[in-house]
């Protein structure tokens, strides 16, 4: 059996409806190990100046006021996307960005997150600080130049803080540590949908201990079929209501994945886990080292309903021209 002292974090990852969420309930039915419902994506530390950014701005940066910045910065993500706010909480609601991650964990996102983030602050001061208009409202750069003009600047004054940039990736794993106590205190392994996109998992790797990533990849034209025909594309940010873009966006995203030598990266094929389950989930219990665990049925995960997402655009003739565009210039990504 696996050491439950010993946490283990599994990245399942993919290009946009790629069928990960079918390969994160399969790992999730195995004893001892956390998965997520499928609404639940943990973006906070893979999102531009998430908390990777920053962990490396830290690190590398020798910018004292871009530290301070991103520091402040990291504070308001953290604030925004924890915040989980009554109905008649308007400062909640006002600044929340909807992940709402204090839901999640317990109550203590925030409470963890901010005491490990003021836990690096080493010293700070007060000074005018200019550079923090870009962080800000419009409305309170007004006010601050307002006070200035009528030579009241000293109220205008910010923290500036100092970070401490030693034993980081000790510090960053204890409290990511802490996060995962509060999904789940019993779990000896947590499997994530996207804590890391698949392009750079660098990050990743450098940064959390003992991970490994799972890049699930699909067809595209049973990606573009379901976010046509069964996911309703209109308007998505995927970019899928146009054919033309959806190529454009499929290329650059599929050849751009990391498909660098590393014993911590498996890549799997969606068409291959449905059809061949069997050797394939083999692949991911010996990947995982998952040999010693119980497989638990549950209605978690079902074949039978993911195999209906295989072929899926042989259902739907109207999409012929499209699929032919697909198949001509997509033909390296084909299953």
């Amino acid at each position: 059996m696996k050491d439950r002292n010993t946490i283990q974090v599994i990245n399942v990852t993919g290009l946009g409806l790629s069928g990960k969420s079918a390969v994160t309930d399969l790992i999730g039915c195995f004893d001892g190990v956390w998965s997520p419902d499928n609404s639940f994506e943990f973006d906070f530390f893979r999102l531009h100046d998430g908390l990777f950014d920053f962990m490396d701005l830290l690190e590398n940066e020798v910018s004292q006021g871009r530290v301070d910045i991103g520091f402040k910065k990291i504070l308001l993500i953290a604030y925004r996307m924890g915040v989980d706010p009554s109905i008649f909480d308007l400062k909640g609601n006002f600044y929340s960005s909807s992940q709402r991650y204090n839901k999640f964990f317990n109550k203590n996102f925030l409470n963890e997150t901010n005491n490990f983030l003021l836990s690096l602050v080493k010293d700070s001061y007060k000074a005018h600080w200019p550079y923090q208009r870009f962080i800000q409202s419009n409305f309170q750069t007004f006010i601050e130049k307002f006070l200035l003009r009528i030579n009241l600047g000293f109220l205008t004054k910010k923290n500036i803080y100092i970070l401490n940039r030693e034993n980081l990736n000790q510090k960053f794993n204890s409290y990511f540590l802490t996060l995962l106590k509060n999904l789940d205190s019993n779990s000896h392994t947590f499997a994530f949908n996207n804590l890391s996109e698949p392009y750079n998992l660098e990050k990743l790797f450098s940064w959390v201990n003992n991970v490994k990533n799972i890049t699930v990849l699909r067809d595209p034209r049973d990606i573009y079929a379901s976010a046509k025909i069964k996911n309703n594309s209109k308007d998505s940010f995927l970019g899928y209501e146009d054919v033309n873009l959806f190529i454009e966006r499929y290329k650059n995203n599929a050849s751009s994945v990391f498909k660098g030598k590393d014993e911590r990266n498996l890549i799997i094929n969606f068409e291959e886990f449905i059809n061949d389950h069997e050797n394939e989930k083999k692949r991911i219990i010996n990947f995982l080292n998952f040999e010693n665990l119980n497989f638990i049925e549950s209605s978690k995960f079902n074949l039978s309903e993911s195999s209906k997402n295989v072929f899926v655009w042989k259902n739907y003739p109207e999409l012929k021209k499209d699929i032919l565009r697909i198949e001509k210039d997509l033909k390296d990504y084909l299953s």
